[in-house]
């Protein structure tokens, strides 16, 4: 099974990698808005399986967390 590596690159940027090959399937960058995204590199013929898919979306509601519930908080 394919383990996805998230790698802090500095305060705005992580790769995110694969543990058995080492390839790099993008990056989680923040936005002018405050918010990280996965930034995908678009190689043709690339797909990933539920499982990494989900494992990066849970990294992004992780890094998000904190920025949502200030967000929540003072701009009611």
């Amino acid at each position: 099974m394919l383990s996805v590596l998230f790698k802090k690159l500095d305060d705005i940027t992580y790769e995110v990698s694969v543990n058995t090959s080492g390839k790099i399937l993008g990056y989680l960058k923040m936005d002018i808005d405050g918010f990280f995204y996965f930034v995908p590199l678009t190689t043709p013929g690339s797909y990933w399986s539920e499982d990494v898919l989900i494992t990066i979306g849970l990294k992004l509601k992780e890094l998000n967390k904190e920025y949502e519930q200030h967000i929540s908080t003072n701009l009611k």
